[in-house]
């Protein structure tokens, strides 16, 4: 205890003579200013929710439980986007497999048509969809669940307007569409 008392007063002694000693002399007119880094505002839940959950694009025919399970879909990309388990060995696994199942190839011909083939399983969704851009854009889709496939072929008519083949097979029906987009 008393030697506790004797380093505090020594201490105290010891900073008060060497303070007189130490002076800092600072000219503040050549000093450059302290430019400290924007704080970033932490994206706010309703911003990630529209950008990443809900779906891009709902057609005028979708149904609730296609637009949920598309949400569903996104939900779980977004979980897997942050999550620790992609750099495990299992998750690793499932990136391999992921990356397997959706495929892109690009070709460009003698007259510098780019074609891009893109084929994509969306297991969630259980859908698989292939998509082609080129001469014309085309997609096939095919959805396990409703037992359903659908191909479609647009052509752009003008930078309004599309000109839309559509086929539709399923198991109680078979029907065609030729239709025209409208972008407003």
């Amino acid at each position: 205890m008393v030697i506790k008392a004797v380093l505090t007063v020594f201490t105290v002694f010891l900073s008060l003579s060497l303070g007189s000693l130490c002076q800092a002399k600072v000219n503040v007119a050549k000093t450059k200013k302290l430019v400290l880094p924007e704080k970033a505002g932490a994206e706010s839940l309703a911003d990630i929710f529209t950008a990443e959950i809900l779906p891009d694009k709902v057609a005028a025919d979708e149904t609730t439980q296609s637009f949920l399970t598309k949400m569903a879909d996104n939900s779980l990309s977004l979980y897997w986007k942050h999550s620790p388990l992609r750099h495990s060995a299992a998750g690793k696994a499932v990136e391999t497999a992921e990356k397997k199942l959706n495929v892109e190839a690009v070709y460009q011909d003698d007259n510098q048509v780019s074609h891009r083939f893109n084929f994509k399983v969306l297991a969630i969704q259980a859908l698989a969809k292939i998509q082609y851009t080129g001469w014309v854009n085309a997609a096939l889709n095919y959805d396990l669940k409703a037992a359903r496939a659908e191909a479609e072929v647009t052509e752009q008519l003008s930078e309004k307007n599309d000109l839309v083949v559509s086929h539709q097979v399923s198991n109680t029906e078979q029907k065609s569409a030729v239709s025209l987009k409208w972008k407003w």
